[in-house]
């Protein structure tokens, strides 16, 4: 939704996914893993740059989370590389879960190093 930019690069030998929000916009990079029933932990390097956050947006944030599931916590403004993580339960059985590196804001850039991203049975 609306206006973002989404690329692939490297950058010192880091390959990065990267999002950047001309105008208010919903942008993800997305994958999907089939889960067996457990605790899951999602984790990852992150850096943004000018994000400013629509306060009418109740799902506005950017970072790591499972797709049908709201941010942990709600990060806005600029923020150097640092380990961001998303805690998740499957309930079922088995499930086919989502996994997105999202930015959802007025403007900004996030980074995510992508030979960081993890994930994890707890």
């Amino acid at each position: 939704l609306g206006n973002a930019r989404l690329t692939q690069e490297k950058v010192d030998g880091q390959d990065l996914l990267h999002i950047r929000a001309q105008e208010s916009c919903a942008a993800s990079w997305r994958t999907r893993a089939l889960l067996e029933r457990g605790q899951y932990r999602l984790e990852g390097r992150v850096r943004q740059q000018g994000v400013v956050l629509d306060e009418q947006d109740a799902k506005a944030g950017a970072g790591l989370r499972i797709s049908r599931r709201k941010f942990s916590r709600k990060i806005s403004g600029d923020m150097n590389w640092a380990a961001t993580t998303f805690d998740f339960e499957v309930a079922e059985d088995q499930a086919d879960m989502e996994i997105v590196c999202e930015l959802r804001a007025k403007q900004g850039d996030v980074w995510f190093e992508l030979g960081s991203l993890r994930l994890l049975r707890r």
